[in-house]
């Protein structure tokens, strides 16, 4: 399949105001990322296989937190971002694929409760620090 990156901006809740983001939280994000990953194209398969999509890794300045983990792991990140991507359909505009991926996700994650969206772009998961938004 080929891929296209969705892009994201934008503070999405409260909830996550008070979590302070440091290496060892990206670290453990990005395990959480992975789970739902598996579990969002899981259930994607059985709704509109077309819509599944690939987590990569952090961007911005979460992509040196595995080197900040040995030599600034006390350094404190504003979000943790990272790239998605999605499947683009020929048939349908850029905003059309990503609003359907957003529907998608929302969708997902009502039925998930671990997961939080209102807007199918920011995700809110618990980590151990507190809630962050990916």
């Amino acid at each position: 399949m080929r891929y296209k990156e969705i892009f994201e901006g934008g503070w999405a809740s409260t909830l996550t105001q008070n979590t302070v983001i440091t290496p060892s939280v990206i670290e453990e994000a990005v395990g959480l990322l992975k789970h739902f990953e598996h579990l969002y194209n899981s259930y994607i398969k059985t709704v509109d296989p077309q819509y599944s999509l690939v987590i990569g890794n952090p961007v911005g300045s979460g992509t040196y937190y595995k080197s900040d983990l040995i030599n600034n792991p006390e350094k404190e990140y504003g979000d943790v971002d990272v790239s998605v991507y999605i499947n683009p359909d020929r048939k349908l505009s850029a905003a059309q694929v990503t609003a359907k991926y957003r529907e998608n996700i929302i969708e997902f994650c009502k039925q998930n409760k671990q997961y939080k969206t209102e807007n199918g772009t920011n995700v809110i998961f618990k980590t151990s620090a507190g809630y962050v938004q990916i």
